[in-house]
């Protein structure tokens, strides 16, 4: 089934679509510099759905590979701030 714009959810906290770009390394912005920015934007519609922090623990080694560093450091500020799991 193909699903239609109004349908697709992106907050969904997984990757697997960026496959290419983590852990392997198809999707580079040295070899393959175009479909960097969709990548990167398909990372900024990913939402964190829940409070166990799995989303950014997803996001960020894709985010590196990508080279966005203030992408990696967001997902990573989320987890070691203290935001998951009750904190403030």
């Amino acid at each position: 089934m193909v699903l239609g714009r109004s349908d697709r959810r992106y907050d969904h906290r997984h990757v697997q679509h960026l496959y290419g770009a983590w852990p392997l390394h198809e999707i580079n912005p040295e070899d393959k510099p175009d479909p960097i920015k969709y990548a990167r934007k398909t990372l900024d519609l990913r939402g964190d759905q829940n409070y166990s922090a799995h989303g950014s623990l997803h996001r960020a080694p894709a985010r590196a590979r990508l080279k966005d560093g203030p992408g990696v450091y967001n997902d990573l500020l989320k987890i070691t701030a203290g935001t998951w799991c009750g904190g403030p």
